[in-house]
């Protein structure tokens, strides 16, 4: 996908703002000829889908919403803060899945839940690589040991393999009020009873 645009940007049809940056990234990075797809994942892109459909102007391309169980997403912070910064607000939950969910019928879109792709991978990707009309190969399978990238600023502590620990953070005793401040949220529990996770 394309680059996020600020949040105070109107949702107007021009195309996304800052695509220069996206291209100047591209144009710094070493990209073997068999490439022929890229990938851009910026969350923010689930609030400006039609911006995006604009700048691509009838030519095909892909979206994967990728779905999380909101008790958990609220509860993500930075793992290098002293202090307790939280990534999403439970607002921002519950805004971005139901935008999200507006378009899950459309042929371009799959909407998948994380959930699923960490416990269950093989199928969950299977699906992914269908959607992107892409062969499932070993190399994606056990992406580990294949990965031509390693470490990334978004990883934190590098390259990891699969896991399941950030998955039912919200049970534990410490994180009930905060949890508490997602459940009274207005339309957070219905979406999450919607979605399958109460």
């Amino acid at each position: 996908m394309v680059r996020k645009a600020p949040r105070s940007a109107s949702r107007s049809t021009g195309p996304p703002e800052r695509i220069d940056r996206f291209y100047s990234g591209i144009l710094r990075k070493r990209i073997g000829r068999e490439v022929d797809r890229w990938c851009e994942k910026t969350p923010n892109n689930i609030r400006h889908i039609q911006r995006i459909d604009s700048f691509f102007q009838g030519r095909d391309y892909r979206f994967i919403h990728i779905i999380r169980d909101g008790r958990d997403v609220i509860l993500s912070r930075h793992p290098h803060t002293t202090h307790r910064y939280y990534h999403v607000e439970p607002g921002e939950w519950v805004a971005d899945v139901r935008e999200g969910l507006k378009h899950r019928d459309r042929e371009n879109f799959l909407t998948i839940k994380y959930e699923s792709l960490i416990q269950d991978f093989e199928n969950t990707v299977a699906t992914v690589c269908n959607h992107l009309g892409i062969e499932l190969k070993e190399e994606i399978l056990d992406f580990y040991d294949h990965a031509s990238v390693r470490r990334n600023p978004a990883y934190f502590t590098g390259l990891e393999k699969m896991h399941s620990n950030s998955i039912g953070k919200w049970k534990q005793t410490e994180n009930k009020e905060r949890v508490d401040e997602l459940l009274a949220y207005p339309g957070a529990r219905e979406l999450l009873k919607q979605l399958g996770y109460f």
